[in-house]
Formats: C-alpha cells, structure tokens, sequence
C-alpha cells in the first residue's frame, strides 16, 4: 500500500541504526540520505524471484532517479556474503545494506507474515510471469517470510513516500515512486 507521509519518527530510528554492508563495513543508515533523497528498498530476501526482477526494474530507471536528485540503495536481511552474491548476480551497483536481525524492517513497519501470504494463486500466477522475464527463484537467503516494500528517505531523516508490501509480489510501482521524487523536489 502506498503512502506519502513526512514522518521523522520512524526516518530517525531509521537514521540512528548501524549496519554492515555487502562488504561487511559498518555504516550509520542514515547517511544514505543525509544530502539527498534516497529510495531504499526493502527485499524479502537474497533469493527472492520477485525481489530480482524489482531491482532489475529499479535499476532499469536509475538513471531518472538520479536525475531527480536521489540516490538508489538496498537493504536486506541475510549475512553479507548472501547480499555480496545477490550483487554479483543482479548487476547492482548502489549502497547495499545488510540487516540479519530485522531492525531497520521493524522500525520501517515491513509485515513479517504467515506462508499464507505466499502461497495464493495471485502470488504463484506472479511467480510464473516473474519467470517468463527471465527471473528465477534460488534458495532461501535470508528470512522467507519478511516482506519488503520502499521507502523514500529524505534529509532531516523525513519519510516522504513509503510503501509496505503486502504480499510477496506487492511492490511499489516505479513510477509511483519517480512521481513522489518530484513531488518532493517541487
């Protein structure tokens, strides 16, 4: 569900947590969108099929999110030797971070939910679209039953456009998220 919100409370919790990267060096989240806005987007997990073909899709217009001021950034949970393979595999580029314990997921308001939010003919008939693009499904990395969603992050730790998903294959729209990058540059 989409909600454009200017939320500090839940954007400093955000700001406030250290997390490793890919690489395993420490980083105060917040720092990601100290200067600029930045989309961070929420995966399930390193394996994800729907996950892959969101940051194909993120990745496919970075260039307009750069061109709108913002940076382009990724969190999941998992270890960083899983978020490092996801890198290499997806081709991504931008600011990875990683989350084992869930705590950037809770302070965002992700759902963690029950199988059944995975295991519906809608979910599936995604899944099998998914793969007619190319997308696979690999193993498991991280936790499978995290939810995802976007966030938009913006300096003074401002929530401006957030996005929880609720259901594995919920996912903000781009252009949803492109539009709220120039809401917010106006």
């Amino acid at each position: 569900m989409s909600v454009v919100v200017a939320d500090t409370g839940a954007g400093k919790a955000l700001a406030d947590l250290r997390l490793v990267d890919d690489e395993g060096s420490l980083h105060r989240l917040g720092d990601a969108w100290a200067v600029r806005p930045t989309v961070l987007a929420f995966l399930r997990h390193y394996g994800c099929i729907f996950c892959r073909m969101r940051v194909a899709q993120l990745m496919k217009r970075s260039a307009e999110i750069r061109a709108a001021g913002a940076g382009l950034a990724l969190l999941g949970r998992g270890s960083p030797p899983m978020a490092h393979a996801f890198r290499e595999e997806s081709g991504f580029r931008g600011a990875m971070y990683v989350d084992p314990e869930g705590k950037a997921y809770g302070a965002a308001g992700m759902v963690r939910g029950a199988i059944t939010r995975f295991l519906r003919p809608r979910v599936l008939m995604a899944a099998w679209r998914a793969r007619r693009k190319g997308f696979r499904q690999t193993k498991v990395a991280g936790d499978p039953y995290q939810l995802g969603g976007t966030l938009i992050l913006a300096p003074g730790d401002r929530i401006v456009f957030a996005w929880r998903n609720v259901s594995a294959e919920d996912d903000a729209p781009v252009h949803d998220v492109l539009a709220a990058l120039q809401a917010w540059a106006e």
